[in-house]
């Protein structure tokens, strides 16, 4: 199933996903909603993403990144396993629906909105 994503963002550093073929698509400022339908601020058009799918954020309580799942049907996952919230390790494999891509943290974080 080719995966793809609507909304590249220019830029070279901070956080962002990496598809299968390699390709880089910087995250904005966070938080950012991920999703099918139009108003997210990354776009995944695959049928199995929710309209309204995942939401990622900084909790400066643990200062880290999060995501959860926003009631997707088709789940979330982090490396393979079913999560609802999770913090955001560089490298990991993040699954919406069926769409898999790796999160990649290059140590700068964009200002939050």
């Amino acid at each position: 199933m080719e995966e793809k994503i609507t909304k590249k963002i220019d830029g070279s550093f901070g956080l962002q996903f990496v598809d299968n073929q390699g390709t880089s698509y910087p995250i904005p400022p966070l938080p950012v909603t991920i999703g099918r339908g139009e108003q997210n601020q990354i776009r995944l058009t695959d049928k199995t993403v929710s309209k309204n799918h995942a939401r990622i954020y900084y909790d400066t309580n643990i200062e880290a990144v999060c995501i959860e799942d926003l009631g997707s049907l088709n789940g979330l996952l982090i490396n393979d396993k079913p999560t609802r919230k999770n913090t955001l390790q560089d490298s990991v494999k993040v699954t919406f629906g069926q769409v898999t891509l790796t999160y990649r943290d290059t140590g700068f974080i964009p200002p939050t909105q």
